[in-house]
């Protein structure tokens, strides 16, 4: 396991991956702070005991870490970063130093997947949650019966499945193509595009139906969330294709 730790710090200290998280981290948490204050503005309060995400405030935050805005702005840097973990050091030349050590080519891509992941993750989780929290630490209660709440997580389960799609789709095209540009553009094609076409592709259509299901659900449970048909398909069985074609990818290649 130590070496395994050895290979993700040593992939992850690497400067342009840190500016892509540190700039993705900041810009994604200003569209997430606009959004948000637009939907307050939208959604006007009313009395009531329903707390967590059902409640006016609860909407606020439901309807900003869904909006298209915010998910075009984190599939960007998600794209540029998962693009610079896989091609990177092949077009850089340092690879080679890489495959050097004594690893094999599926921990080496484990690492990396791992690494693309995690930091994707932080760059849309990490803005949303801290600016939930100061947006709303004025009202412990609820940001109490937020943390309580089986929706707040089913929407946190949300939006990491949107993030896996769009990793394993990003993984898939670095090692299916032969350029980092050529992996941005068809990136930005299938990720992005449908988003401003409103073509209801993934990571779109995992919120759209699935939004409703947990605002009007009675007794929700984010285990049914999970087995629901869309986030099945495009949240589970087409990113484990992916990885699983990438990892054939990754075996079967040189470093090149």
């Amino acid at each position: 396991m130590g070496r395994i730790a050895n290979l993700f710090g040593w992939e992850v200290n690497e400067h342009f991956r840190v500016m892509a998280v540190v700039s993705g981290i900041i810009v994604v948490g200003i569209v997430f702070q606009h959004s948000l204050l637009r939907s307050i503005g939208e959604v006007t309060n009313s009395p009531g005991d329903i707390f967590g995400l059902r409640s006016m405030s609860g909407l606020t935050i439901l309807l900003s870490a869904t909006s298209s805005g915010f998910w075009i702005t984190a599939s960007f840097f998600i794209i540029i970063l998962v693009s610079l973990v896989f091609r990177s050091g092949i077009e850089k030349g340092y690879e080679l130093t890489l495959y050097s050590l004594p690893y094999s080519k599926l921990e080496v891509f484990s690492v990396k997947f791992l690494e693309g992941f995690t930091l994707s993750t932080l760059i849309v989780l990490l803005p949303a949650l801290v600016l939930t929290f100061l947006n709303f630490s004025d009202v412990p209660a609820f940001l109490s019966s937020l943390a309580r709440d089986e929706r707040f997580l089913g929407l946190l389960i949300l939006m990491m499945l949107g993030v896996l799609y769009v990793v394993s789709v990003v993984t898939f095209l670095s090692l299916s193509l032969r350029s980092m540009l050529a992996t941005i553009l068809s990136a930005f094609s299938i990720v992005i595009i449908p988003y401003l076409i409103n073509a209801g592709l993934p990571p779109a259509n995992l919120f759209n139906a699935n939004v409703m299901t947990m605002l009007g659900e009675k007794y929700f449970s984010p285990l049914r969330l999970i087995t629901g048909k869309s986030v099945a398909i495009y949240g589970l069985f087409v990113p484990a294709v992916l990885i699983g074609l990438s990892a054939v990818l990754a075996m079967r290649r040189d470093v090149k």
